[in-house]
């Protein structure tokens, strides 16, 4: 083979396995939600390790929702939130928060929440992306 040809197909491999960009790993470690019963307004705090203070972290809920009288829907719902210190990641149960998981005909429906709970915070400069993922999660809202 030509020393071109493999400078290309070196290239070729390196573009489709994403290299030049950090690499995403799963190692933030999570140990709770709090509280696991949500009202309009109420603080929401996931409690973990190896948060980078003061980035958004990309929250992601993917499972089950069941409201009573509709039919249970699997999905994926997600939304930012800040790390406000090494071991917390806050937000405010919103109106916003409340549209992505429970709304049916324009009005909010008891949910229950069943599945994962996921946060991933996007690579900086020379730091890979990370991530973590608390699973079997229940939350009431």
């Amino acid at each position: 083979m030509s020393v071109r040809f493999r400078l290309l197909a070196a290239g070729a491999l390196c573009a489709a396995a994403g290299c030049g960009r950090p690499p995403s790993a799963d190692i933030l470690t999570l140990v709770d939600f709090n509280p696991p019963q949500v009202e309009f307004g109420d603080r929401c705090e996931i409690l973990g390790q190896g948060f980078p203070v003061g980035a958004e972290a990309v929250v992601t809920l993917d499972g089950r929702f069941s409201s009573p009288g509709q039919p249970t829907e699997t999905r994926t719902v997600q939304f930012q939130a800040p790390a406000v210190t090494e071991n917390r990641i806050e937000f405010t149960f919103t109106e916003r928060v409340q549209a992505l998981v429970g709304l049916a005909n324009g009005r909010f429906l008891h949910t229950t929440f069943r599945g994962n709970l996921s946060v991933a915070f996007a690579a900086t400069g020379a730091n890979r992306a990370v991530s973590g993922t608390l699973r079997n999660t229940t939350i009431d809202m």
